[in-house]
């Protein structure tokens, strides 16, 4: 149901085979995050923006001079060409000397010397790090070895020297694009430009969350929170590797000629570059159709690596999980149950299996691991398991989820030592597709990335490059370990703001989506942050047209679509002090109100948030109705009092908790004292979807500006 707002379609080759086409074309750097050699630098000054500034000079500098090595590759004079010197190895006093000089450029954005430093000798310690089949002998000079990866003669060092600048070319050109970068809206969002300027006219609290009336690319909170911690991140990460801060792990990483400054700017440039691909890949839906193609015109590929369309499938399961109760507690911490506590609890389970097929859908199921599986990895999510490969799961369950005879819709009971399990057969994917699907998202992310190399291209001065010798022979940092984490990944970490009458011809229904549509907007909103994937009015309107009536939407929405998107409703009441409650623990609430404060009829809103102000506790409140912003102060100082919701409400509905981290994974989980995980269930880790979305990301940036394979 989703649109594919993908402007690039161009396919790349599969990322699980980057790494055979890096041997075949050394044009596709490799390289990573990897620290080495060591520095005397110029001097610790201020941290760069786009250029760092220059440092003050030494009077003498620290490093001994070393004669460059006679280069197995003579210089070919050509100005554009890595080859125009055989060697770009300097003395440690002339690569102090020169580390100002500018040796890339982008637009306004220029490389020096003391930034190519780092970029070269992280590309350099990458590659000795991955220990790759073939690589040059590290103990010697690397002007003095002929690269095989290259078509043409080239030595290693200028092919580490090409990719240093290469990934410059990639991270330098994302953040420019950012900086001019619009996101995309739908086609049925048409504002009226008229109506905003006579509703908006001062600025409301929320506008930033607003769909469409921002649409230029703004650094998250969370992501700009990282960049400011990075300095400090950095400098511990330096004591955990045995220095004693940052500027000795940076000297014997790349040696003289830079400084702590231009690793802090190199450390930036890959996050903003990340987070702004991150934003690139919101907008990646490719269709069946697409991925289908996409499997066929690599069929042979992913042949020779094992994939074919008899390959076997993942399963989705839910689980509803119920364990004894009471039990003996042993003093290393174990707990034994009698048989009569394992009765017990197998009883309680086969009750709800029995309570299940009254109503025997999905949905139902979901509801019921929800209410009352003891399963915190997944009963926030309805029980839910997706992606389960053959041999991940234990013994008799692992046999049954993978009898090819399993259609969706069947259930079993199964004993562990962790209790009893009821599953339910969700569907399963073949693997051949997930995987096509999981490359051709990369490959239009990479796309997308090479639209931005293309968009701003590079102008590079090879022969003012001046490379200092680094003196380690270790990997004190990896990419990795300073590449924002994405752990939790919150898409919107607050709930976005949508109006009816940005749509004014959508159809909700019978009726027009700006007149009936409070309650359908209302839940597109609730709906995207609670699932972290963009769901706008439109697009709820064609799901779920079906809840609008002549008296517009039906309560039953409020119940019944979370269910269907995956998540849950915990309670709807008519008490506003249960409301409150809520709202102070957390919790999201949609509110009915009829003639009064709000509505001179019905009216439908998502109460947002509640915050401490010197006049004591207020509400914020997501509203759809444009109208409203014009007449209602509290849209413009960004709260409003509680009196203004209870008098006139009708009912309220209380949702679960968002849920950010899953216990039971093995990346972002982090079970406490009262979660229960049941680790009787997986032989091996198992990813959560958000995990796995957020690896395969990861791994498309660093393969396209780097080269790594993860």
């Amino acid at each position: 149901m989703r649109k594919n707002r993908s402007a690039a379609r161009r396919l790349r080759t599969p990322v699980f085979l980057i790494l055979i086409a890096a041997l075949l074309m050394p044009q596709f750097l490799a390289g990573c995050r990897n620290p080495l050699a060591e520095a005397p630098t110029p001097s610790e000054t201020a941290a760069p923006t786009s250029v760092p500034t220059e440092p003050s000079q030494p009077t003498q500098p620290v490093a001994i001079e070393t004669e460059p090595a006679v280069s197995t590759v003579p210089p070919d004079g050509n100005p554009d060409d890595v080859t125009v010197l055989g060697s770009y190895t300097v003395s440690d006093n002339e690569a102090i000397v020169a580390a100002h000089e500018i040796v890339a450029s982008i637009g306004e954005n220029q490389l020096t010397n003391a930034d190519l430093q780092i970029f070269y000798w992280m590309a350099v310690n990458t590659y000795r790090d991955a220990a790759h089949e073939l690589e040059p002998d590290f103990s010697q000079p690397l002007d003095a070895q002929t690269c095989p990866l290259s078509e043409s003669p080239m030595t290693w060092q200028q092919y580490f020297l090409q990719q240093a600048l290469d990934t410059w070319h990639s991270l330098q050109s994302l953040v420019s694009m950012s900086e001019n970068y619009n996101s995309p809206t739908e086609e049925a969002y048409k504002p009226d430009k008229k109506k905003h300027e006579e509703n908006l006219k001062e600025e409301i609290y929320n506008l930033d969350v607003l769909y469409g009336y921002n649409s230029k690319y703004k650094i998250a909170d969370d992501h700009q929170a990282y960049l400011d911690e990075l300095p400090t991140m950095l400098d511990q990460l330096a004591k955990e590797r045995g220095f004693d801060s940052l500027s000795s792990l940076v000297k014997e990483l790349a040696g003289p000629g830079t400084s702590t400054d231009y690793m802090l700017h190199y450390a930036e440039l890959l996050n903003k570059g990340y987070m702004f691909a991150t934003t690139l890949s919101y907008y990646i839906e490719p269709s069946e159709k697409d991925i289908t193609a996409y499997f066929h015109a690599h069929e042979d590929a992913y042949t020779q690596a094992g994939i074919t369309k008899d390959s076997g499938k993942y399963v989705n399961i839910r689980q509803i999980l119920v364990v004894p109760k009471n039990g003996t507690k042993a003093a290393d911490g174990t707990v034994t149950y009698s048989d009569s506590e394992w009765n017990t609890c197998q009883s309680a389970a086969n009750s709800l299996l029995g309570k299940w097929k009254r109503n025997a859908t999905e949905a139902n199921f979901a509801e019921l691991a929800f209410a009352n599986s003891a399963d915190t990895g997944s009963n926030g999510s309805g029980g839910l398991y997706s992606g389960i490969r053959q041999g991940q799961l234990t013994g008799e369950m692992d046999q049954w989820c993978f009898d090819p005879a399993r259609k969706t819709g069947d259930t079993a009971v199964f004993k562990t030592a962790s209790g009893y399990h009821i599953l339910y057969f969700s569907g399963s994917t073949d693997i051949w597709y997930d995987q096509a699907q999981k490359d051709l998202k990369a490959s239009l992310l990479c796309a997308q990335m090479e639209s931005a190399r293309e968009a701003y291209p590079m102008t590079v001065n090879y022969s003012a490059v001046h490379l200092a010798l680094a003196q380690g022979d270790s990997l004190p940092i990896r990419v990795d370990e300073i590449l924002f984490p994405d752990i939790a990944h919150q898409r919107f970490p607050s709930a976005p703001l949508y109006f009816q009458q940005d749509y004014p011809d959508t159809m909700y229904g019978k009726y027009p989506l700006r007149t009936y549509g409070c309650g359908v907007t209302t839940m597109a909103m609730l709906t995207s942050y609670m699932t972290d994937e963009e769901w706008t009015p439109p697009e709820m309107c064609a799901l779920y047209g079906k809840y609008c009536s002549d008296s517009g939407t039906a309560h039953t929405m409020f119940s019944e679509v979370p269910t269907d998107r995956g998540f849950y409703l915990i309670e709807k009441t008519q008490s506003y002090d249960t409301v409150q409650k809520a709202l102070e623990d957390g919790y999201m609430v949609v509110t009915l109100q009829r003639y009064g404060f709000w509505t001179r009829g019905g009216h439908y809103l998502l109460l947002h948030n509640l915050i401490e102000t010197k006049d004591g506790l207020k509400l914020q409140v997501r509203d759809s109705n444009l109208f409203n912003y014009k007449k209602l102060e509290g849209h413009i100082t960004g709260y409003f009092d509680l009196e203004t919701i209870a008098p006139n409400a009708r009912l309220y509905w209380i949702y679960q908790k968002k849920v950010v981290r899953i216990d039971s994974c093995a990346r972002c989980g982090q079970p406490t004292e009262e979660s229960v995980v049941p680790s009787a269930m997986f032989n091996t880790g198992y990813l959560c979807p958000k995990c796995v979305t957020a690896t395969n990301r990861r791994d498309a940036y660093l393969n396209f500006c780097f080269g790594i394979e993860l």
